[in-house]
């Protein structure tokens, strides 16, 4: 540091330690504040932008420059004169003042705010994104950072909080303030950067009025081709919802009845208010708005499915915070329906929620559309806090495009390559393209990923790549070798040990005591580009995984998943084994959650063949229980991969038993479990969809009316038809 600048920053820590000392200088220091705020605003404004302002400083400090502002949100504060300005605060740490945290912040998802402060000692990311899409034009973003000149040489020890760092302290989008130091200057030109272009029905962009148009059209048009509505924030989403319906109620001659829901009511704020600014004469009252046309009205999630009440309409605003299973039901249930979300992570579904739900809307709604806002309208499109949160998160990484997979590769040579977190932040390309190629693939992939890739030892990236493109990723997690007090903790239920998902779930689920004594490679996500599945690709990528844990000496490989087809199918097609199927559904995706697993040793060979011996000698029967909602697909992959070994002989009491059913000598009741036992020993023929229904009726011992209302059976006698033909042409 240079002479001058040793002076000036030696006079400004002084002035920042007399701030405390003498009230006076505090309020010289205060006034400051505000007035470089208040012009800092201006040009924000002006330039229809948000800001990022780092307050890096003791948090006592920090939070009395914001008491300072007229604006802020004291109680009784008579003195505003201006129109009230929307504060929001969030914290993990339990302050006072903070109302919003890292459990509830979605629910603040489609509301609007002015000021933004995020006092977040390890600056939770998913919500810094989420939050962030809620300030308006004009609007301040302050995180306060205590700790700045400590974090500054503590960050590069942690690579994670090195780039965070770097973001943060040397972006050209954001404004440090720091503690005893000069304010920042604000930029001169005022430049106001407006559109006067107009657009019809009272739209702010031509994307908006094209999302207009498209939910009109599938209130007006044909039934069953639902609309998926997707933009980053700030694109005029929930208002081109209200604009539709104001359009509906105006221009259509049949009553309305539009019921809109979301992930929470708050979500829909920015929804109702643009609503009551279309429809000023209608009556708006608990979430209903009605008018002389009809009725917009908000309606939960879980009620939609439960009562499953009458609509003209549904719109789901959003839509990547819900479930997808629940959104599947919608889609059935209602012939008229349009989704909306943000096509970012902010949400923790990112576009992975794009792609997974495609796949069900191409096998139930072939017609659907999709369209997508890409013009700002709550801040210019180049707003510095957004262009932040997008570089910071990831959230624009982009695939490289293979215009022809044929051609763009040649399959053998593919290179495995295995990357430290260290040289990841010095290659923000390499990085971008990584997780890239997680977003897109994987539904569950969330800007916090970065810091699980950046930030724990334990984990290694490794991905197949062409040239300079990848084209797969897997995030492979350490397990298993832990101190016997943990262990001992994990079995008396005192506690349960991060990052040793399959040691713990061996040892507490399925009673294997020897657990923790074997090293683990868990393959916690795996991903190939979109354009290049279904080539061969993954399982290749499996199989170099493979090699490279048997390289590191590890005793297991293995992975847990949702439990689907097409996933199942992939994993046991490279030999895995089932070792575990979790007895609930997972309330985000509805799937049972499934855990594989595949010897790399003889050491482990013999631990592992007791595992699936365990798992195989009760799953039949939970079917009746646990299973209850399993898929009968699903089963017969599991049953199908049975070593034939584990089954007993089918006695002549058993054969006598199907024998005497196919000839209508007993009844269904008394031959069932020799049914059962003879049903068991098909499941490794070749698939037959005719087999499905027995699975039903015999495995899962589901009811008559249940078995015929699935497979649209026309009652009990069709039913035992079908199970005597199959029988009898398995017996041929």
């Amino acid at each position: 540091m240079c002479l001058g600048g040793k002076i000036e920053y030696e006079f400004y820590n002084l002035l920042g330690r007399l701030e405390v000392i003498f009230p006076s200088i505090v309020s010289m220091v205060h006034q400051a504040f505000n007035i470089w705020l208040s012009s800092y605003q201006v040009n924000a404004s002006r330039l229809k932008q948000r800001r990022l302002v780092i307050l890096a400083g003791d948090t006592a400090w920090a939070m009395q420059l914001l008491k300072s502002l007229d604006s802020f949100p004291h109680q009784n504060n008579a003195s505003q004169i201006t129109r009230e300005k929307v504060w929001y605060f969030f914290s993990d740490t339990g302050n006072r003042l903070a109302t919003i945290n890292s459990q509830n912040y979605r629910n603040m998802l489609g509301t609007e705010s002015d000021y933004l402060v995020f006092f977040d000692n390890d600056i939770n990311i998913d919500s810094l994104a989420a939050l962030s899409g809620t300030l308006v034009a004009g609007g301040v973003l302050f995180v306060i950072w205590p700790n700045a000149a400590e974090d500054s040489s503590q960050s590069t020890s942690s690579p994670y909080y090195q780039r965070l760092f770097n973001q943060f302290f040397n972006s050209e989008n954001v404004d440090v303030i720091e503690q005893g130091k000069p304010l920042p200057s604000v930029p001169t030109e005022l430049i106001l950067n407006s559109d006067n272009q107009t657009f019809p029905l009272g739209c702010a962009s031509e994307g908006q009025h094209h999302a207009v148009q498209a939910v009109i059209k599938v209130a007006r048009g044909h039934r069953n081709r639902p609309l998926v509505l997707t933009a980053d924030r700030g694109r005029g989403k929930s208002s081109a919802l209200a604009i539709a319906c104001q359009q509906l109620l105006l221009t259509v001659e049949q009553k309305q009845h539009v019921l809109v829901s979301a992930p929470h009511v708050q979500c829909l704020d920015i929804f109702f208010q643009q609503l009551k600014q279309c429809l000023p004469d209608a009556h708006f009252q608990n979430q209903c708005l009605h008018h002389e046309n009809g009725t917009v009205e908000f309606v939960a999630i879980d009620r939609l499915i439960k009562d499953k009440p009458s609509a003209t309409l549904v719109l789901i605003d959003e839509a990547a915070a819900v479930p997808v299973y629940l959104l599947t039901q919608l889609m059935k249930q209602y012939s008229r329906i349009a989704f909306s979300s943000t096509q970012h992570g902010y949400e923790g579904a990112g576009r992975g929620f794009t792609l997974k739900f495609t796949q069900v809307l191409n096998l139930h709604a072939p017609q659907w559309q999709l369209l997508h806002i890409n013009e700002p309208i709550r801040w210019a499109a180049d707003d510095p806090l957004e262009q932040f949160i997008f570089d910071t998160c990831l959230l624009n990484a982009q695939l490289p495009t293979m215009l022809d997979k044929e051609q763009c590769f040649v399959f053998n040579e593919l290179d495995f390559e295995v990357y430290k977190a260290s040289e990841l932040i010095q290659d923000e390309r390499l990085l971008s393209q990584l997780f890239a190629v997680l977003v897109t693939a994987h539904y569950q992939t969330s800007p916090s990923d970065l810091k699980l890739i950046l930030e724990n030892q334990n984990i290694s990236i490794v991905s197949l790549k062409t040239q300079d493109n990848i084209v797969a990723v897997a995030l492979l997690m350490k397990e298993g070798q832990c101190d016997e007090d943990e262990i001992r903790a994990v079995k008396n239920n005192e506690r349960r040990l991060r990052d040793q998902f399959i040691p713990q779930s061996l040892l507490t689920h399925c009673g294997i005591t020897s657990a923790f004594d074997y090293r683990y490679c868990r393959i916690m996500r795996i991903a190939v580009h979109p354009q290049l599945q279904s080539t061969g690709i993954g399982s290749r990528f499996l199989a170099e995984i493979e090699a490279y844990a048997q390289r590191e000496y590890f005793d297991f490989i293995g992975s847990s998943f949702g439990l689907s087809q097409a996933l199942l199918n992939f994993w046991l097609q490279a030999d895995f084994n089932v070792a575990r199927v979790g007895f609930k559904q997972d309330n985000a995706s509805g799937e049972y959650s499934v855990m594989v697993l595949k010897h790399l040793n003889s050491k482990s060979e013999v631990l592992s063949n007791e595992i699936t011996h365990a798992f195989y000698r009760t799953f039949d029967y939970l079917l009746t229980d646990e299973y209850q909602s399993l898929s009968a697909k699903v089963i017969w992959q599991i049953l199908h991969a049975m070593p034939k070994t584990y089954l007993s002989e089918l006695t002549d009491m058993d054969q006598n038993s199907v024998d005497d059913f196919v000839s209508h000598q007993r009844l269904y009741s008394a031959c069932v479990y020799g049914l059962h036992q003879w049903l068991l020993r098909q499941m490794h023929k070749p698939f037959s969809a005719s087999i499905l229904p027995l699975i039903t009726r015999i495995l899962q011992k589901k009811s008559v009316a249940q078995t015929c209302d699935i497979y649209a059976l026309t009652g009990k006698k069709a039913l035992n038809e079908h199970l005597i033909q199959f029988i009898s042409q398995c017996k041929k």
